[in-house]
């Protein structure tokens, strides 16, 4: 433009190079006692005996570490994923006894996420539990072991999860 001055080169700034989201990496907290907060536990990728694994997918954070915490509590290996993609990725790494999901994951369905599960591990993939907040119950077409309302209580989420895969050890 006609009388617009240059900006010299030492005041421009670089371009910015961002990572796409689902590749940007946090960085994990010195505690261990808050894994709660994460995706999944750092140490869920060692073995730990016969202690029974559990996945547990949700997008609301609250409601997913209340999950996580009661399923821990009990004596369950518990980690928690915000989303069908990342619990997928859990689910071939971690190799879970149980998957208990949301109906409504934002981008997709608990019921398409467990629908890929079965597609992916076939006769090996783990058991999933439905829970959902909606009044009518969706169609599973057998790709869902049980669905439960939301507003579970402590007591009917453990004997669920205790009838498909046994008590903790």
């Amino acid at each position: 433009r006609a009388g617009a001055r240059a900006v010299p080169s030492r005041w421009r700034c670089p371009p910015l190079k961002l990572k796409p989201p689902s590749v940007t990496r946090r960085r994990l907290p010195s505690n261990p006692q808050r894994h709660h907060t994460l995706a999944y536990k750092p140490s869920a990728l060692l073995a730990k005996g016969n202690q029974k694994r559990i996945v547990v997918v949700d997008d609301d954070a609250s409601y997913r570490r209340a999950l996580v915490r009661l399923l821990d509590e009990i004596g369950y290996d518990v980690n928690g994923a915000p989303n069908g993609e990342t619990a997928l990725w859990m689910v071939e790494k971690l190799q879970p006894d149980l998957v208990v999901t949301d109906y409504e994951l934002g981008t997709t369905d608990g019921l398409r996420l467990a629908a890929e599960i079965r597609r992916r591990f076939g006769d090996n993939s783990p058991p999933i539990i439905l829970v959902t907040a909606s009044a009518a119950l969706p169609k599973t077409n057998g790709a869902v072991d049980r669905i439960m309302s939301k507003s579970v209580d402590d007591g009917r989420l453990a004997s669920a999860a205790a009838d498909l895969i046994g008590k903790p050890t």
